[in-house]
């Protein structure tokens, strides 16, 4: 059985744009993911042995023997982004998601699919666990880069009303540095967090929406901004 099934999750509203966003939704069903599958069929047709492909990206032959066998858990992401480029491949065709998605041209041009990471682990190797299928011109009207998003689900309550948990963000990743107010994820005290950022010339201001949770000040330098949430998808 293929390792993700693609269905609707929701066509939203942009009231912005006075048009709908055409939303499909690619998970991960079961726990398993067949990268192995893909890397084997990649290299059999390029003529690439493992122990060439594990010089390629600095992996002992051993380490890629593990891999390519099923001895291994399933590849971390950064892992497989490291082979992909190696190969010269897209990451997502090692994800395994081309048998679930529409194979016409049309919809290739249509949508784009944007990572769906990990929260707990997106300050770190990337894990994706499915992807957010996006319409294309939507993105490019919003002047966004399609190479240069990630998609993260919210947690806790801090930022209520504005962002509920469970909500999915939707996140510019060139905006790496707070140079204008809004909605930022950021990483401090060894946590991705979910704040709005207000400029001022010295320094910044980090606030919740929720007023129980408060706000406080620092510098640029003492929080790691991964970048500008641009949309959110929630129930109301």
């Amino acid at each position: 059985m293929n390792a993700y099934v693609c269905f609707f999750l929701k066509v939203f509203h942009d009231f912005l744009f006075e048009r709908d966003i055409g939303i499909l939704y690619l998970t991960k069903q079961g726990r398993d993911m067949n990268s192995v599958g893909k890397i084997k069929e990649i290299i059999t047709r390029q003529g690439i042995s493992q122990k060439e492909l594990a010089a390629r990206i600095g992996m002992q032959e051993s380490g890629m023997s593990k891999l390519l066998s099923g001895r291994t858990n399933n590849p971390r992401s950064v892992t497989l982004k490291t082979i992909a480029d190696a190969l010269g491949v897209d990451v997502r065709e090692l994800l395994d998601v081309g048998g679930s998605l529409p194979e016409t041209d049309d919809f290739q041009r249509d949508y784009v699919q944007v990572p769906h990471c990990d929260a707990a682990e997106f300050d770190g190797a990337q894990k994706f666990m499915g992807f957010l299928c996006f319409r294309r011109d939507w993105l490019q009207e919003k002047h966004l880069d399609v190479d240069r998003l990630a998609v993260i689900t919210a947690k806790g309550d801090s930022m209520l009303p504005t962002i509920k948990p469970g909500a999915v963000l939707l996140i510019d990743l060139r905006m790496q540095a707070a140079l204008h107010d809004g909605l930022y994820v950021m990483s401090y005290g060894g946590q991705l967090h979910c704040k709005r950022i207000l400029v001022e010339p010295e320094r910044i201001q980090v606030k919740s929406d929720n007023p129980a949770y408060g706000f406080f000040y620092c510098e640029r330098h003492e929080v790691k901004i991964i970048g500008r949430v641009v949309w959110a998808g929630q129930e109301y």
